[in-house]
């Protein structure tokens, strides 16, 4: 799942934190669906972390050694949209 991020985050992410995790809709599809995700481990000074991502159903599942992306993109977290 190693994707390149073109900067790391300007906010640095740390344990506990709550971010958006993107994936697809489909196989195939270019339609991303965010997730709710736990950062469980930060792995380095780019960004990049494990997380603990909570599906539609409740149960969560790990996504280990995730890239940064400041805009949303399949494969990598972003912070939630300020709202």
């Amino acid at each position: 799942m190693s994707q390149q991020s073109n900067s790391p985050p300007a906010q640095k992410p740390s344990l506990g934190r709550v971010v958006h995790f993107y994936s697809t809709t489909s196989p195939g599809s270019s339609e991303l669906e965010p997730s709710a995700a736990t950062i469980a481990a930060v792995l380095d000074d780019t960004g990049r972390v494990n997380l603990s991502r909570v599906l539609w159903s409740g149960e969560t599942q790990p996504q280990p050694d995730v890239p940064f992306s400041p805009e949303p993109k399949a494969g990598c977290w972003s912070w939630p949209p300020r709202v």
